[in-house]
């Protein structure tokens, strides 16, 4: 074996050895069964990527018998890989948040079809044509560009579906995970581009490497600043949240809108109808609070604040605004039959945007959640 063969088997080998780390530490430490299921598929992908390296490899350096069969065989492992890489990412996209709709296990079924139609379509055109793709054992332009195409074309749907969802977001904290998402298929594709041309190089394996490390931390720093069950900010990401808006309202002077919401009759449904409807009913208003925020014009801060407790912060609002949530929220779990039922308390009060007015101004919106709530329990 040569040296520069061996120089890229062992840098596949490192990979390998790092990527099941991130593997092992992901699936001890994932909060969230789908996120945790499709952050692993998706290891478990580019460690599959990164093994058929290898095996390209020791075919390409005629370690393994190198003939055109063989060679196309090689190629089609590692379409393959990039194959299962490109479902696996594009499945995670769509758990970053840590929840996932009624139509994800739907989306999911399509993704794999796709692909694996693809996988099938493949075959043939490259083993009954192999003398095609590859002439005087050297390899075409062509069989490069089919085996790598669809990867680049998926990275590209990745960071423009990552760059949409992190424009949809409530709150930066959030939105920052979506952009590394988006950033990350650009890094991999820049290392894979650069080997292409100087082939001798590692650097696919190395560039996924960094890619994944990326991912799998500002996922486990996703989770610390987001309540499992709902997907919105825990209290730590409204800490984190409310220092970063104070920072710009010093700069811009605006104020906030604080409500404080509660549902009505929450315990009494949670003890009668048990504890799984209750978590299902908490989780159907966090969807219902999140279509607000995403068809209000103006942004937002949500977070699960404790028990049937939420958190809205509306920057740069008005004193209207807090009639405009009340009567858009009401609306909208009317129009839901998972959520017509649902009821809810909640006070408003404006906020400077200063760190040290919060707690009191939050207590406020308190009270008058409490109030309205115990008005209504008088009208009914």
């Amino acid at each position: 074996m040569n040296s520069e063969a061996l120089y890229y088997i062992l840098a596949n080998v490192v990979a390998i050895i790092t990527l099941v780390c991130l593997f092992i530490g992901n699936f001890n430490n994932g909060d969230y069964h789908y996120k945790q299921y499709s952050m692993n598929h998706l290891l478990i992908a580019v460690i599959c990527l990164c093994g058929q390296d290898i095996f390209w490899t020791l075919v390409d350096n005629e370690i393994i018998l190198k003939n055109n069969l063989i060679f196309i065989f090689a190629n089609y492992l590692m379409f393959l890989a990039i194959l299962y890489v490109c479902a696996s990412w594009l499945c995670y996209t769509q758990t970053i948040n840590g929840k996932n709709d009624n139509r994800f296990v739907k989306r999911v079924k399509i993704i794999i079809a796709f692909y694996a139609s693809l996988a099938i379509i493949l075959a043939p055109i490259l083993f009954f044509l192999r003398d095609f793709w590859i002439q005087d054992g050297v390899p075409s332009i062509g069989l490069y560009f089919i085996i790598y195409g669809i990867g680049f074309i998926s990275f590209l749907a990745i960071t423009s579906m990552s760059f949409k969802f992190a424009a949809q977001r409530e709150n930066y904290v959030h939105k920052k995970t979506y952009i590394i998402n988006a950033l990350a298929p650009i890094v991999a594709l820049g290392f894979g581009l650069i080997q292409i041309f100087i082939v001798e190089l590692p650097l696919m394996c190395a560039g996924l490497s960094i890619t994944m490390l990326l991912l799998v931390m500002s996922s486990m720093s996703f989770q610390n600043i987001t309540d499992p069950l709902t997907g919105l900010m825990n209290r730590n990401g409204l800490n984190k949240a409310i220092d970063h808006l104070e920072e710009s309202s010093k700069m811009h002077e605006h104020e906030h809108l604080i409500i404080m919401v509660d549902l009505n009759d929450f315990k009494h449904q949670n003890d009668t109808l048990g504890h799984l409807k209750g978590d299902e009913i908490l989780v159907n208003f966090a969807a219902a609070i999140r279509k607000y925020s995403n068809i209000t014009q103006k942004k937002t801060i949500l977070c699960r604040y404790g028990g049937d407790e939420f958190l809205i912060i509306v920057k740069n609002a008005d004193k209207t605004s807090a009639n405009e949530f009340k009567t858009t929220l009401a609306k909208l779990l009317s129009e839901n039959e998972d959520t017509k039922d649902i009821r809810f308390a909640a006070g408003c009060v404006m906020w400077s945007g200063t760190l040290s007015t919060f707690d009191s101004q939050l207590s406020v919106a308190d009270e008058l959640m409490y109030q309205e709530k115990e008005i209504s329990k008088h009208l009914n």
